[in-house]
């Protein structure tokens, strides 16, 4: 049988692809051996090489019928009896609840749980469904060899305050970075001129991340010289996604006021293009899309929550603005407010860009990631 230095887990291979595949690069560079754990959409081919093997886990994202919960079951102790790794990192909630407890009873050593948001949890996390997710986690996640990263400070402070996780134990990363050569600004972006402004969200078409709120934005607003636009993946498999009738409302040009565009593969070749990014969600990690808008040189508005809001905190100039979640009303001043001024938009770009690249460059998150995934912790 063959024994991998790593075992690397995710919910499903474009996520991975998307947000982690510099980090991977990064690892693969220091451990003799990786293997990648994934739902196997067809981006998980891209990840196989001399010292990277993959493997497909049916069911790690859909639970709806018993086949996939008995997969998604089965699945983690196949791979810890036939590959026996090393070290264990595990992406995302759902995958850490099926994984952590596995791991727990194969006593693997060394187990970093990587929680990229944890939804409503934080704001709910009365009820009895967050208590009895709040014990599962302390449960099998708190033991002296285990590390928990995290991408931001209320996240941090959840595991610490609430579920009396050790401090050490507790990682916080900036998210997972942006290619700042790559999402760059446009070279011609301060003597552009057009007749209407183009404000772009781009996000998974999910209630939680603000689409009915921007588009009902969109329709307050559409008196002015604005054109809104629309990028992302239609998810119907996420409990928080956007209705079929809305989407197809959205793909026949039914919602008058917004351009739908799709689902784009390489967003660094379109988002310089814009003048304002718009991202009114509920919650995040850490908002990898707020984070590419602003090396691109994107002022942007969005929410004041966590995962948001600590992305346009610059030591520079202001580089967005900040409103309440749920509410279109202010989300549409704010908007209004930006368009009318140019002068307030060419100084929070400027602001954005800095900020990007000294906070949030992906070659030296990747690095600071593996160093802390690496490091022994007993």
């Amino acid at each position: 049988m063959s024994k991998f230095s790593v075992a690397l887990v995710f919910n499903v291979d474009w996520f991975a692809y998307s947000h982690f595949r510099h980090y991977i690069e990064e690892l693969k560079s220091r451990v003799e051996s990786i293997l990648i754990v994934a739902e196997d959409t067809g981006v998980l081919c891209q990840f196989s090489s001399s010292n990277t093997n993959i493997y497909s886990a049916a069911g790690n994202r859909s639970m709806a019928n018993i086949r996939n919960q008995l997969n998604a079951l089965i699945c983690p102790l196949i791979i810890l009896l036939r590959h026996k790794p090393a070290s264990l990192e595990v992406f995302s909630l759902k995958p850490i609840i099926l994984w952590s407890a596995w791991a727990f009873l194969f006593r693997i050593r060394n187990c970093c749980y990587y929680f990229t948001g944890l939804g409503s949890i934080l704001s709910r996390r009365e009820t009895i469904g967050a208590r009895l997710l709040g014990g599962y986690i302390k449960l099998f996640c708190d033991r002296r060899s285990t590390k928990i990263i995290v991408e931001n400070t209320s996240m941090e402070k959840y595991f610490i305050e609430y579920l009396s996780f050790s401090k050490a134990s507790i990682c916080l990363l900036p998210g997972v970075g942006v290619d700042t050569a790559l999402f760059a600004p446009m070279a011609s972006r301060q003597t552009q001129q057009s007749t209407k402004l183009k404000v772009l969200m781009m996000s998974r078409l999910l209630v939680d991340k603000g689409v009915l709120e921007y588009c009902t934005s969109a329709h307050l607003l559409s008196s002015l010289p604005i054109q809104f636009f629309l990028a992302g993946k239609y998810d119907p498999i996420n409990p928080t996604s956007i209705s079929s009738h809305f989407y197809n409302a959205l793909v026949n040009g039914n919602v008058k006021e917004v351009s739908y565009l799709g689902h784009w593969s390489n967003p660094a070749e379109y988002l310089p293009s814009f003048d304002l990014f718009v991202l009114p969600s509920y919650h995040e990690g850490l908002s990898k899309s707020l984070c590419e808008a602003l090396s691109c040189g994107l002022p942007v508005i969005t929410t004041n929550v966590a995962g948001c809001r600590e992305v346009i905190q610059s030591s520079y100039n202001p580089c967005g603005l900040q409103v309440p979640p749920r509410n279109p009303e202010l989300l549409s001043n704010a908007i209004k407010y930006l368009v009318s001024n140019r002068s307030v938009r060419y100084d929070m770009s400027i602001a954005a860009r800095l900020h990007a690249v000294a906070s949030y460059d992906v070659i030296t998150i990747s690095q600071l990631h593996a160093q802390l995934f690496l490091e022994p912790h007993y």
